[in-house]
């Protein structure tokens, strides 16, 4: 079960991007300091970890 805080997290990144209709083109330091934890560089792939303790891997 996740924790509130994590859950609140969660929500706050889900209605961010649901009141943003357009793509993100540009690095925004105010998002990625709020949502993202860390992010790996392989490769063949970038891991991003996001606070709410999700985490996805992009290919290259």
């Amino acid at each position: 079960m996740l924790r509130e805080g994590t859950r609140q997290r969660i929500n706050e990144l889900a209605a961010y991007v649901k009141m943003n209709d357009t793509q993100i083109i540009e690095y925004d330091d105010k998002l990625v300091r709020k949502y993202i934890e860390q992010i790996q560089i392989y490769y063949d792939k970038l891991m991003v970890y996001f606070k709410a303790k999700i985490e996805t891997n992009v290919l290259r």
